[in-house]
């Protein structure tokens, strides 16, 4: 059982992971040679890397994520069991929303629009 729980959670911070890493494309360096010899332009497109993010950035985001998932199971439950949507958990689900939101908005580069 414990293996069970460690694998999933090892999995779920991979996915966190991949999913705040940001694309990385390293400059062509001056005087380096290109394929047809000395002199000629570099025709090669520089590969395209990633760069990882630090695992406090990825512990924090994969709490946020667990704390959002249980405050909007516990906002469902209230809902269904007692017929009202307590202004607290509302509240915090936005807060947490928002704290997601600027991490990965801020780790992408902050330019929506841009691709």
């Amino acid at each position: 059982m414990v293996k069970v729980l460690r694998r999933a959670w090892a999995s779920f911070l991979s996915l966190v992971e991949r999913s705040l890493a940001r694309p990385h494309r390293p400059r062509a360096r001056i005087g380096s040679l290109g394929p047809g010899g000395p002199g000629s332009p570099i025709g090669k497109k520089p590969e395209l890397s990633y760069i990882p993010p630090s695992r406090k950035l990825v512990y924090a985001t994969a709490l946020c994520l667990l704390a959002l998932a249980s405050l909007s199971t516990a906002l469902l439950l209230s809902i269904i069991l007692l017929g009202q949507a307590p202004n607290e958990l509302i509240t915090s689900i936005v807060a947490l929303s928002s704290t997601l939101a600027g991490i990965y908005i801020g780790r992408k580069g902050g330019d929506l629009g841009a691709r």
